[in-house]
């Protein structure tokens, strides 16, 4: 299913998207200290939990993003992901891998 960009749905997609690390906090600090102390962990080590939360959410879209594109460019194995992906997100791809 393709949600087109100008959409209302669309438009509430990304904002839920946006929204979710807020929530995901917000609903974890709360017990923060009573998980440390269930698994018997100092309150530091507990906090642990929420940096690498925060750092899950700022390494994941390198992944989704530039370095796919960057290898897709470097390997020359483009042009197959290219005849299959939408033609609103083939702008994305170097100009040698855009579908004609």
């Amino acid at each position: 299913m393709r949600i087109p960009p100008a959409s209302m749905a669309f438009t509430l997609l990304l904002s839920l998207l946006v929204a979710l690390p807020s929530f995901g906090i917000d609903m974890s600090l709360p017990a923060l200290t009573a998980t440390g102390a269930a698994l018997g962990v100092a309150p530091a080590q507990a906090g642990m939990t929420m940096s690498l939360f925060m750092l899950g959410f700022a390494v994941a879209p390198l992944f989704y993003g530039p370095l796919p594109i960057d290898t897709a460019e470097s390997l020359s194995w483009c042009s197959p992901a290219c005849s299959s992906s939408s033609p609103g997100s083939a702008a994305r791809w170097p100009a040698r891998c855009r579908p004609s």
